[in-house]
């Protein structure tokens, strides 16, 4: 393999050149047979820079389910970032690093109590909930736990969050609080997540105001609340979006926060580093089918649709966003045709349907 490359711990490390070059070395040298990854952490550092200054009030809180490798989380802390954990398995992983438990919150609103056992005796102060059923079992093994209520917020977005977790902010918040408050636990703060990839800017600007309303609530029984969570669901694929949706919460926060005493948190995953990694791997058959629309399981509203599909593994490699005209591929979504359009659908060797991409041409 190229001197160029030297690996570390099993990590192969490029310096000083592009993570096209450490891929094509590592592809030219015939030694790697399996699709691989290639992690550019200058790439990544641009993205978390960008974020902040975009967003000068918000502290990150890395969310670690967007990628969980090692030298990610590394840059993350050494930048001063608080991390959004899912499991006792990422708490762990960012208390090896020396982290503080303090600069993680437990950002699952269930919970099962060796979870909550775990988080308590690892000195994590923050967690979430959405449920009187959560509100019981907090109660009986996490008492001291600095709360956010998470509300629901239903944007449009590539993955809707609204119906798995939440509370409905009209019906069930407020009697979630009070029932807090008759537990005699300590709600901080409001936290909500407009879906993963969420394309309407206005959702933020619902959030807000519906964290503002309950803060206004609790200050009204005499409870502060000081930490607003705004999540994720930030688009990593398009600047103009962050820079829309970052004006839109810049205002909205001055707005309705104006107090600097009132912490604001973000949970940015994708966006911060799924730009930052490129899969290589090989296409090893290809084919052209003519699919009807009842045959089809992605749903293609146009009958006898064309498509090139496209089956990887091993073979010669080749990266995926150079074959496919530079594209970023995304999971489980559904393509619309016009008859004489040309579909490209790739997918892998695993028997299963859901791992399906397209492209339109």
């Amino acid at each position: 393999m190229d001197s160029k490359i030297q690996s570390t711990n099993g990590i192969l490390i490029l310096e000083n050149e592009t993570p096209e070059d450490v891929a094509k070395a590592m592809i030219e040298s015939g030694q790697q047979k399996e699709p691989f990854y290639v992690f550019d952490m200058d790439e990544a550092y641009r993205r978390i820079q960008y974020f902040k200054k975009t967003l000068p009030r918000i502290q990150i809180f890395y969310a670690m389910k967007a990628n969980d490798n090692e030298r990610m989380i590394k840059l993350a802390a050494n930048l001063g970032m608080g991390f959004d954990c899912a499991s006792p398995g990422e708490i762990n992983k960012i208390l090896n690093l020396n982290v503080s438990p303090l600069s993680i919150i437990f950002a699952v609103t269930s919970k099962n109590p060796y979870w909550m056992t775990y988080a308590r005796k690892s000195g994590v102060r923050h967690t979430t909930f959405d449920s009187s059923c959560e509100l019981k079992k907090i109660k009986q093994f996490w008492a001291d736990a600095r709360l956010l209520i998470r509300i629901k917020i239903d944007g449009e977005s590539i993955y809707k969050l609204g119906e798995k977790f939440g509370c409905d902010f009209e019906t069930e918040a407020i009697d979630l609080l009070e029932e807090a408050a008759a537990f005699d636990l300590k709600v901080v703060g409001v936290a909500f997540h407009v879906g993963s990839g969420c394309f309407s800017i206005e959702s933020h600007m619902i959030g807000l105001q519906r964290a503002r309303a309950l803060f206004d609530h609790e200050a009204k029984a005499g409870r502060e609340m000081s930490i607003v969570d705004i999540g994720g669901g930030f688009l990593s694929d398009r600047t103009d979006s962050i820079n829309q949706v970052s004006k839109l919460i810049n205002n909205t926060l001055e707005e309705l926060f104006p107090d600097p005493n009132v912490k604001i948190i973000a949970e940015p995953g994708r966006y911060l580093c799924d730009s930052a990694s490129s899969m290589y791997c090989s296409v090893n058959n290809v084919r052209k089918v003519s699919v009807s629309q009842d045959e089809h399981k992605r749903e293609v509203l146009n009958s006898n649709t064309d498509y090139v599909m496209y089956n990887y593994s091993k073979a010669n490699f080749i990266a995926i966003n150079e074959f496919l005209s530079n594209v970023n591929w995304t999971e489980k979504i559904y393509v619309q045709t016009n008859v004489n359009e040309m579909v490209k659908v790739l997918y892998s060797i695993i028997r299963s349907s859901l791992d399906l991409y397209y492209e339109k041409e």
